[in-house]
């Protein structure tokens, strides 16, 4: 009777030892973990932002802080409100900022979730009979199974955190893009503009001398077939008749230069764009020129929207060489898994899950120098951005 007792006794001994194995890999592993953790090395790679040497006052000085977001407005030209509305919709470049903004975005998003553990769930049947498994019966079997999985990549060397501050850099970049192209937009739609209704001024004076000398030539004709004035000022007369009907087709070419530029701003034809009457000159009077804001120079050249674009950049390739770097590093894994399978589908989840962990720590040894390319592409890119 003595030696059922042991045996019981052994069996308890024997699950705890387990038990205390399985404690002691576990804890294993959290030292190994939290050891490697601290110790990580950094990949920062150093950006640092320069200071602009910029005088600290206007020469003029007297500014007043004024918005100038929609500065075309104080010329209170309805057709000019008309036309920057209609090139803002429908300009092409401006169409593909705004496209690459939304995929800046997109990836921004990307990079942000591939911080965060990923869960992915598999479902699945298995059907099998004497033809397929002949050693199972005649019967065969089918089984069910449900089997979420999460994997979890665990940033030692925060090369995830730069790809995520890279692709925030880079949407930063592009929303500043769309603030340049529009500024531009807006300008050169603008002086468009204005160049069409001057062209008309001119083309209207041009037309009245035209007429004047014209008059004056056929008066000139009528006093030298009566022998009042010699050849020499008949054809000084005519000379003069000449030159300013010469001027009139320059000055529409050049109207017609500045037409064709609105029509590819805005993206529409000719016939789509506008009538005639939107570029007639009706004695426009120009406002009075809008107060500068009180700011300072470097205020003023760091608020830029080209030169910040160029900023976020810069500070993006920056973060993108980090990345490239880190690939040199070996990357820490971790994956769960759990099981469920039944005979019976409606009974899938009645049983205990089958569980399993792993992790892996792994690296590059040698990829017949795919590192060191990417690494150098990323860092042409970093002196790309720095001219």
């Amino acid at each position: 009777m003595s030696r059922r007792p042991m045996k019981t006794v052994i069996k308890q001994d024997e699950i705890s030892f387990k038990n205390d194995k399985a404690k002691s890999k576990f804890f294993a592993f959290f030292v190994m973990f939290s050891c490697v953790l601290p110790t990580a090395c950094s990949i920062e790679s150093g950006f640092v932002k320069e200071k602009i040497d910029l005088p600290e006052h206007w020469a003029l000085t007297g500014q007043t802080k004024s918005s100038l977001v929609n500065w075309w407005k104080d010329y209170n030209d309805p057709k000019l409100n008309k036309l920057i509305d209609h090139v803002l919709l429908k300009n092409a470049d401006l169409e593909l900022a705004i496209a690459r903004v939304d995929e800046s975005r997109a990836l921004l998003g990307q990079s942000n979730a591939e911080q965060y553990p990923a869960l992915s769930a598999n479902i699945g049947a298995l059907k099998a009979n004497k033809l397929s498994l002949p050693f199972i019966g005649n019967d065969g079997f089918t089984q069910y199974g449900f089997s979420p999985f999460l994997s979890y990549e665990i940033d030692l060397w925060g090369r995830l955190a730069k790809a995520t501050e890279a692709a925030r850099f880079q949407l930063l970049s592009e929303k500043e893009n769309i603030r340049t192209i529009r500024l531009n937009i807006i300008a050169e739609t603008v002086r468009c503009y204005f160049s069409i209704l001057a062209l008309n001024a001119q083309i209207s004076e041009t037309q009245r001398i035209i007429l004047n000398r014209e008059n004056a030539y056929v008066l000139h004709k009528k006093l030298f077939s009566k022998g009042s004035i010699n050849e020499v000022v008949l054809r000084q007369s005519q000379v003069s008749y000449e030159n300013a009907r010469l001027q009139k087709p320059a000055l529409e070419e050049r109207k017609q230069i500045y037409i064709n530029v609105l029509h590819i701003l805005s993206g529409a034809s000719p016939s789509d764009m506008f009538d005639k009457s939107m570029y007639e000159y009706e004695g426009l009077v120009l406002p009075k020129l809008p107060s500068l804001p009180n700011l300072s120079p470097e205020q003023v050249v760091c608020g830029r929207p080209d030169i910040l674009h160029a900023e976020h950049l810069l500070s993006s390739s920056h973060a993108y060489v980090s990345v490239a770097r880190a690939a040199y590093l070996p990357k820490l894994s971790l994956w769960g898994l759990l099981g469920f399978h039944s005979d019976i589908f409606g009974n899938v989840f009645e049983k205990g899950p089958a569980s399993a962990m792993a992790g892996s720590l792994g690296g590059p040894i040698f990829d017949f120098g795919r590192t060191r390319s990417i690494v150098e592409a990323s860092e042409a890119r970093q002196r790309q951005a720095y001219i």
